[in-house]
């Protein structure tokens, strides 16, 4: 499907995320799937949502109590660096889990989460329909195409030669932790990705808008002043009904987000301590730096892109309303321009629209900040633990050399 979609132009919003809809309902994080021409859910397709995680739980499960099982392995695990193992232990399960969470937040929303992209359907054929507008669909999904081939394999790539080095002597057994791995992260790296999509999607309708409220642009395209009229009340209607689907989006991804982002924040904090344990005790094999690195690019893409693109998303509907208060200077002669001007500013003040994550916290760059200082403060707690660890054992070492020389006298 992936080769058919780079070489057409689709024509619907459907048509542009078929390809990431499909993923992310074969990954059990949306609980639809796209067909013909719609986007549709049915029994099969919650069964499938629900069983998939289930599946990947328990066979993870078993990969464990097999890995446990075998002496080498398990005394290879004992010998491991506690904090390490500890680190190791809460990903391995934090995985797992906030891929059944996830699936159980979006199927409760798939309802909801359907509506909003018919919603948006509605709005692009009135553009078209309309005003003739060309929304080049294509350059959106190649542009997600590109970001969702590169930083998967990327992160892929890091986590197999990680997995397969810890367990070099058992490749088979090492791959089938990395598919499980892999499966488990997929699922909540893709709604992520698709959150950020809708962000983006808004921020490109938007700068459209402001074209299309153009006093120049609409009295040259509709030089009847009825039917520029009627335009004008059309596209004012659309900017609200684009603010108000932030809200939809909201009410969809505003809990998956929370679990989603604290995941990566564990991830991102592990392996930043690791990173840096060369300094604090017995450091990893040089080439995990580069490695480790990989292990950040997607955590850290999502950190930084997604609350941008939240930003430009407010930011662009601003500018839409700007223009809106100026309609009664542009349209002297409309006699609904004062009357759109005070129905939208009054809309303006009783609705402050933002992206919002977990309880109504707002989801913009200034969280960006929030996430790296809490996230810094995390890895000195972890720096200070370790830095005690070794204090301890140093101080117990000490003890047995002063025995034992104490011993010999």
């Amino acid at each position: 499907m992936s080769w058919r979609y780079l070489f057409y132009r689709p024509r619907s919003i459907y048509q542009s995320i078929a390809l990431f809809a499909t993923v992310q309902f074969l990954t059990a994080c949306n609980g639809f799937w796209y067909h013909n021409g719609r986007l549709t859910f049915n029994r099969w397709t919650i069964l499938y949502t629900i069983a998939t995680p289930i599946v990947i739980l328990l066979a993870l499960l078993l990969g464990l109590y097999q890995l446990l099982s075998d002496p080498i392995q398990r005394e290879r695990i004992e010998m491991m660096d506690q904090l390490k193992l500890t680190i190791c232990a809460v990903e391995l399960l934090m995985t797992p889990l906030n891929l059944v969470l996830v699936m159980c937040l979006m199927l409760w929303k798939v309802c909801s989460h359907i509506a909003l992209y018919d919603r948006i359907d509605v709005l692009d054929q009135q553009l078209v329909r309309e005003f003739g507008v060309c929304l080049n669909y294509h350059k959106l999904l190649h542009k997600n195409l590109i970001k969702a081939l590169i930083l998967p394999a990327v992160h892929y790539s890091a986590v197999t030669w990680t997995i397969v080095h810890e367990v070099p002597d058992n490749v088979l057994q090492a791959c089938g932790f990395v598919f499980l791995y892999l499966f488990s992260i997929s699922g909540p790296n893709w709604t992520c990705y698709m959150h950020a999509g809708f962000a983006e999607t808004l921020s490109i309708r938007f700068r459209l808008l402001q074209i299309l409220l153009n006093a120049d642009f609409l009295l040259a395209n509709f030089p009847e002043l009825r039917i520029c009229e009627a335009r004008l009340q059309c596209l004012v209607g659309m900017v609200r009904s684009f603010h108000e689907i932030i809200d939809d989006i909201n009410g969809v991804y505003r809990a998956t987000l929370v679990a989603v982002l604290m995941h990566d924040f564990t991830l991102v904090t592990n392996i930043l301590y690791m990173l840096f344990g060369h300094s604090i005790g017995k450091g990893d094999v040089g080439i995990f730096f580069a490695y480790g690195a990989m292990w950040l690019i997607v955590p850290l893409h999502k950190f930084i892109t997604t609350p941008i693109y939240c930003s430009m998303a407010v930011e662009e509907g601003k500018r839409c309303l700007r223009l809106i208060e100026k309609i009664d200077i542009w349209f002297p002669n409309f006699k609904s321009a004062k009357r759109i001007v005070a129905a939208t500013m009054h809309w303006r003040l009783e609705n402050k629209i933002e992206f919002t994550c977990g309880f109504n916290m707002i989801f913009n760059r200034t969280i960006i900040a929030t996430i790296t200082a809490v996230v810094f403060n995390y890895l000195l707690i972890l720096i200070q633990f370790r830095m005690t660890q070794l204090m301890g054992q140093q101080i117990e070492e000490q003890k047995n050399v002063l025995h034992d020389w104490v011993g010999d006298l």
